[in-house]
């Protein structure tokens, strides 16, 4: 685990005490961060970035006034060496705790309550003499609770939290805050219009250089067809690309999982992936096109044609498909995003202005 120590130290002095503390797993959390510090006039306040350097990059690289940042990061992801959990407990129970324990009477805003074991810490640590916020209404993906695994046992009694085990829409196994918890600790958080994350979005734009009109493939190694949700993606791709101009196509690749491999040989000019795709000037994009990222909504209501191929491959699960393809249309609030159902429908498509 590394913590940015210089970025900590200011919030233990009350004359430096920040008026509100984030914590920020996952790119699509920034810009509702973002709105909230807009909305409240924060100018002073941290933000506890955990486990993913490339959103940390990215904040840092705004030069935010007011603005602290620490980054956090457990090597503990289901790792069964002995060592590691003794070291895992040091760091949590010594180091962590000590920067949180003097946290008082301040809003905490959290934006994931699955997947991230140091928010679920944290929040059980803050929850006795802080405000805990939900800072975005949980979306319509669907986590069934299961039996919980005897990883996840270990993990509540490592990090003191309720933590249970949940089915997500794709059958990943996933870890989280027990509903109890949840419902007895947290506030919802105010909501934010889409309008408004839009705004924020504008005023952090990163402009791809020397682009004129661009096409944006949206990619991950997950889309090499080797999942048990779907094949014949690499065809798909290849079939898209024989539509377009060479020099107009731009990748932009998962931030986490990287590009998929069939892509490479192509050698198109890439997008970084540590910029959220949301915050990309889009102004000269005339289409995008990709599976089941949310990345596909923040284009949809921006304006930009964009396409799903969700429907033209091969899922092994009818409802697997469905449920992904709803949670697209419910995230694209302003814009249709296009599902086309057969090639022709796709080549219609990318020609129709």
């Amino acid at each position: 685990m590394f913590f940015d120590e210089n970025s900590t130290v200011f919030y233990l002095h009350d004359d430096k005490k920040p008026k509100a503390i984030f914590f920020c797993s996952a790119y699509n959390d920034i810009s509702y961060i973002l709105a909230e510090v807009k909305f409240n006039m924060y100018d002073n306040f941290l933000v506890f970035v955990v486990n993913n350097f490339g959103a940390y990059r990215f904040l840092d690289s705004l030069c935010i006034d007011g603005m602290k940042l620490t980054f956090l990061r457990t090597n503990l992801r289901q790792n069964y060496n002995p060592l590691h959990w003794v070291m895992e407990f040091f760091y949590v129970h010594f180091w962590l705790f000590f920067k949180l324990f003097k946290i008082r009477n301040l809003p905490i805003y959290f934006y994931a309550t699955y997947y991230d074991t140091i928010s679920i810490y944290a929040a059980v640590q803050l929850s006795r003499n802080n405000k805990l916020i939900l800072g975005y209404l949980p979306d319509q993906v669907e986590f069934t609770h299961i039996s919980r695994r005897f990883y996840d046992r270990i993990i509540s009694i490592l990090y003191l939290a309720p933590i249970h085990t949940y089915r997500g829409i794709n059958g990943n196994v996933i870890s989280g805050l027990s509903n109890t918890f949840f419902n007895c600790h947290f506030n919802i958080g105010r909501e934010i219009s889409i309008d408004e994350l839009i705004d924020i979005q504008i005023d952090y734009s990163v402009t791809i250089p020397d682009s004129e009109f661009f096409v944006i493939l949206l990619t991950s190694k997950e889309d090499s067809g080797i999942t048990n949700q779907y094949s014949s993606v690499e065809e798909l791709y290849l079939f898209v690309i024989k539509q377009l101009r060479f020099d107009e196509i731009y990748t932009k690749a998962h931030p986490r999982l990287g590009m998929a491999s069939f892509l490479s040989p192509f050698n198109f000019k890439e997008i970084d992936s540590n910029i959220p795709i949301e915050f990309l000037n889009i102004n000269n994009c005339r289409m995008v096109i990709g599976i089941n990222s949310i990345a596909l909504c923040h284009f949809a209501n921006k304006g930009v044609k964009t396409i799903s191929i969700l429907n033209l491959m091969h899922f092994e699960s009818f409802k697997i498909r469905h449920l992904n393809i709803n949670y697209l249309k419910q995230n694209s609030y302003k814009n249709d995003i296009f599902f086309p159902n057969t090639l022709d429908d796709l080549v219609d498509i990318i020609n129709c202005d």
